[in-house]
């Protein structure tokens, strides 16, 4: 809830939601990784979901990019701030 403490502190603030595709690609990038135990992975999954359900219901977010090749939302993330943000 990070980003949202900030637009609510800085109502000018522009939000970018950064997602993967699915909760198993995010699965598949964490053990990957192999940074995090099982447990530590469950855990992040569950507050992905509570943060997209979140999202899903109060739409804060002023862009949302698809992190799903890493070009192409380098790409998106560069159009952002192309626009004057």
């Amino acid at each position: 809830h990070g980003a949202l403490q900030i637009k609510n502190q800085y109502d000018q603030a522009i939000l970018i939601w950064i997602f993967i595709s699915s909760l198993d690609q995010l699965k598949e990038r964490l053990l990957q990784r192999g940074t995090e135990n099982n447990a530590q992975i469950d855990d992040r999954l569950k507050q992905s979901m509570k943060e997209i359900e979140i999202e899903q219901k109060e739409n804060k977010y002023d862009f949302y990019i698809e992190n799903d090749q890493l070009n192409a939302s380098i790409k998106a993330l560069l159009g952002v701030f192309d626009k004057g943000f």
